[in-house]
């Protein structure tokens, strides 16, 4: 899965452009994540369409960026993704950015992007 990092200015409506961007060409945003400074919002996006989301982002003259991150899914409790992270660090690899991307009848996926996608993945397989 891909995580899509857009930089825009920060300021009113730049993020908005974003979003129409992708809405007018039917791109679902399956999960986000936002943070700021004084010039620049960076928004972290995972969607329904990955091609189409890399060649509208093209076309429009946005900065951006892609990454690999990982879908894991945890049983909603307390501790659980501490035992997720605790495995993580154990092996040097370290976590840059974790969002829900869903939660449902007792468990929660995340979003994890790490900086070993390959190996985190053969450690959660």
């Amino acid at each position: 899965m891909k995580e899509f990092t857009i930089k825009v200015e920060n300021k009113s409506g730049s993020i908005h452009n974003l979003y129409d961007i992708l809405a007018k060409s039917g791109i679902n945003i399956d999960a986000i994540s936002t943070h700021h400074d004084e010039k620049t919002a960076h928004v972290r996006l995972v969607t329904n369409d990955e091609e189409t989301t890399r060649e509208k982002l093209s076309k429009s003259g946005l900065t951006f960026s892609e990454t690999t991150v990982l879908s894991v899914a945890l049983n909603d409790r307390p501790g659980e993704l501490s035992k997720k992270i605790k495995t993580l660090s154990a092996v040097g690899i370290n976590v840059n950015s974790i969002y829900v991307l869903e939660k449902s009848k007792g468990v929660t996926t995340i979003a994890l992007n790490v900086s070993d996608p390959e190996k985190a993945a053969r450690l959660f397989s």
